[in-house]
């Protein structure tokens, strides 16, 4: 084995362990999406059962309580999932 033969491994190997940290981030980013939606809709779903809206008026209305509170939507929806109410 040469030294180039050597140089090229350790590169293949460096180059190979990085984008398998990049995919492990990217997984992680679209597992934390998944739960960020499914917060979502579940927030929707309460609001819709107590304020007798549709699922869009009560994306508006978690939208607004976010924008009012100025906290993210995915931060208002947390809150609705966990009490089970929408504050103002």
């Amino acid at each position: 084995m040469t030294t180039q033969d050597v140089d090229f491994d350790a590169t293949l190997e460096d180059l190979l362990f990085h984008q398998a940290r990049r995919h492990r981030d990217e997984i992680l980013q679209f597992q934390d999406a998944l739960a960020r939606s499914r917060q979502v809709n579940m927030a929707i779903g309460i609001v819709m059962g107590q304020e007798g809206l549709d699922p869009d008026d009560a994306l508006e209305l978690l939208t607004m309580a976010g924008d009012r509170a100025g906290r993210p939507l995915g931060d208002v929806a947390a809150e609705v999932a966990e009490t089970g109410r929408l504050v103002f």
